[in-house]
């Protein structure tokens, strides 16, 4: 073989490779199988499986105590759920979030704090609010949310 012919016989083996590369020739898996991009059906509810561990034993008072910053944060979503903007809400900073947190006593904290969003006419007004949150050494609970004037 001349060079010439080694030289036609690569490229066509090149062409061969990338052509069978691109079309999925060494996929190993059926046709059904492959990967593809597919649009998400938004109609359907997602699949969900909601796994709970059990405890072996109660919580401790000591368990459920010392959970101020956590139970703030979880205000916050319930406060949030309920805005006629939720995505303008502005809560205090992170240093002001333990602070007006009350530990009740076995596991149930109380918060009275604000939140800054915008009403129905897009003027952001600031909204006290009180929140009982429940933690159970497992899930947090909010018990009840009063808006203050």
């Amino acid at each position: 073989m001349s060079a010439k012919e080694v030289k036609i016989l690569l490229i066509i083996l090149g062409v061969l490779f990338f052509i069978s590369f691109i079309g999925g020739a060494f996929d190993d898996k059926p046709e059904a199988e492959q990967d593809t991009i597919t649009e998400i059906d938004t109609t359907k509810e997602p699949e969900s499986e909601v796994v709970s561990i059990p405890f072996d034993t109660k919580p401790t008072e000591e368990d459920l105590q010392g959970q101020e910053v956590m139970a703030y944060i979880m205000a916050e979503d319930v406060v949030r759920k309920n805005l006629i903007s939720p995505s303008t809400a502005e809560f205090p900073s992170v240093s002001e979030k333990y602070y007006p947190v009350a530990y009740i006593g076995g596991g149930v904290y109380y918060i009275y704090s604000w939140v800054d969003s915008q009403n129905g006419f897009g003027a952001m007004l600031r909204t006290k609010f009180g929140c009982t949150m429940i933690y159970d050494g497992e899930f947090w609970l909010s018990s009840d949310l009063t808006f203050y004037k």
